[in-house]
């Protein structure tokens, strides 16, 4: 779940206008805006063939902090960053480092490289990579 652009701190400029998904690309079937939030939902792993992501596509980002709140029901979920698109494992995927939100306390904020290394470290570890 992303906060609107009212929610924004200042110095910040929010990617999520709180309204739509504008400047965002996935699956309709599984991303929409439920009470100004961004929501995705899935029925469980045999829903999915492969992992599909909500991709930013509203301008080039750089160097970035990025600050959001999310609310997990399930198994897991996560943010991707610094990630490049994989059209040969198919739409809406991609790989790179993922902080990962998990029900298992020490999975739980770990740095996961989906589609590459897996975990790279965990929560609280000091990782030089």
């Amino acid at each position: 779940m992303l906060t609107s652009a009212a929610q924004a701190d200042d110095g910040f400029t929010s990617l999520f206008n709180g309204k739509d998904l504008s400047g965002w690309d996935g699956n309709p079937e599984l991303w929409s805006v439920e009470d100004g939030c961004i929501t995705g939902k899935t029925t469980g792993p045999e829903h999915l063939s492969y992992n599909q992501f909500l991709i930013w596509r509203g301008g080039t980002l750089k160097n970035f902090e990025l600050r959001a709140t999310a609310r997990v029901t399930g198994n897991n979920s996560g943010f991707q960053y610094r990630s490049k698109e994989l059209p040969e494992v198919g739409k809406w995927s991609v790989g790179g480092y993922q902080c990962d939100m998990h029900p298992t306390p020490a999975n739980n904020a770990m740095l996961y490289h989906e589609r590459g290394r897996g975990i790279v470290g965990h929560n609280g570890q000091t990782v030089v990579v």
